[in-house]
């Protein structure tokens, strides 16, 4: 056995102080689509916020409506506008149950006849109206237009009586003529045209 003498001495290590726990960042969610909330309420979120939605369909393709409360409705008939059909149903009635689906019969949602809406025309321009007059008329309302021209290049004066001038000669000043004549007397036929 060998024996060492003046061994040198081994100095002592510090303890390593425990380095704290650094607590994880919590992850960031960010709600987009369908959830259901807390409340129980269900609600349509765009990044984060809760939108009102209309018809939107779950990953099971269930149908709810989210309407203006930004909810989902429930226990009710709902009609629903082409607008907030989102492409997912057709515009009409349908029905919603307890918990916000949608209540799809034979797997078809019910839609009822929609009436179409009658097309409505406003006038504006040169019009023979049903009492034979000629009259011009911006946004529906006849007025006072001086020199205008129809589709086929045809002259017509409407006068402050708001109708075309016929069977007569009329001095044209340079405020009614629009640019579209020469001031001066001109000659207009039993058709209210220009002739002169």
């Amino acid at each position: 056995m060998i024996v060492v003498e003046n061994k040198p001495e081994v100095p002592e290590v510090p303890e390593v102080p425990e380095v704290p726990e650094v607590p994880e960042e919590p992850e960031v969610t960010v709600k987009n689509g369908l959830y259901v909330d807390e409340d129980g309420e269900i609600r349509y979120y765009v990044n984060d916020v809760a939108t009102y939605a209309g018809i939107v369909v779950d990953a099971e393709g269930n149908f709810y409506y989210i309407n203006s409360s930004k909810k989902a409705v429930k226990n009710c008939k709902y009609a629903i506008s082409a607008a907030k059909a989102n492409g997912l149903v057709e515009p009409g009635e349908y029905t919603f149950g307890a918990d916000g689906k949608m209540i799809v019969v034979e797997n078809k949602p019910e839609v009822p006849e929609v009436p179409e809406e009658p097309e409505v025309t406003v006038k504006n321009g040169l019009y023979v109206d049903e009492d034979g007059e000629i009259r011009y008329y911006v946004n529906d309302v006849a007025i006072y237009a001086g020199i205008v021209v129809d589709a086929e290049g045809n002259f017509y004066y409407i006068n402050s009586s708001k109708k075309a001038v016929k069977n007569c000669k009329y001095a044209i000043s340079v405020a009614k003529a629009n640019g579209l004549v020469e001031p001066g007397e001109y000659t207009f036929g039993a058709d209210g045209k220009m002739v002169g």
